[in-house]
């Protein structure tokens, strides 16, 4: 990749909180943006079922992977999360998510509680165009 990996994580640990982590990377591949919904799909399903099979978390048989859709000033994308019951028995958010600018496709996630998950996707008001 020209000029290195662009590789960014956000680290919370809060008295009594469990620690809740966002990632966001640029995309290594060459993509339209508009395969974004479809792969941001395809990753989280992954998740979704390797997550079910662990033996370190509980998803509930009802439990749903939720779709929206991200629209701030400089990037649109998708994001998908489910709940799940860490094996300490707290109550975590899981996601991936998948922004552009127009010029640069931009991909992470998040573990954490829900609370921090909602102060993560905030970060994307944040993200302005890189003039490289």
């Amino acid at each position: 990749m020209e000029n290195g990996v662009h590789f960014y994580s956000i680290k919370w640990k809060r008295k009594n909180e469990m620690t809740s982590v966002f990632m966001i990377s640029k995309w290594p591949n060459e993509m339209s943006a508009s395969k974004m919904p479809s792969t941001v799909q395809k990753i989280i399903k992954g998740t979704f079922e390797s997550v079910k099979k662990s033996d370190g978390s509980v998803i509930e048989e009802d439990a749903k992977i939720q779709y929206e859709e991200i629209s701030e000033k400089f990037v649109s994308g998708n994001v998908a999360y489910f709940e799940h019951t860490s094996k300490r028995g707290n109550q975590r958010i899981q996601s991936v998510h998948m922004v552009s600018d127009g010029d640069v496709i931009w991909n992470g996630q998040f573990s954490g509680s829900e609370e921090l998950f909602e102060e993560a996707m905030n970060i994307f008001k944040t993200m302005e165009p890189q003039n490289e």
